[in-house]
């Protein structure tokens, strides 16, 4: 079975501001992502990262 999801995430903030957002839905051996994307508006440096529980950032 194929799912689809989405979200839009909208911030308005007067000062330029570091956001640590864990998004990604877990993949193991149940469930898989076959496609994501993000798209930041505007466009701003983005970083991934794994933290020290596994957890993608």
């Amino acid at each position: 079975m194929w799912l689809e999801a989405s979200s839009t995430l909208e911030f308005n903030i007067e000062a330029p501001s570091p956001f640590v957002l864990m998004l990604r839905p877990r993949s193991g051996m149940q469930q898989w992502i076959a496609r994501e994307e993000y798209v930041l508006s505007p466009s701003v440096p983005a970083v991934e990262f794994t933290d020290s529980f596994g957890n993608l950032c």
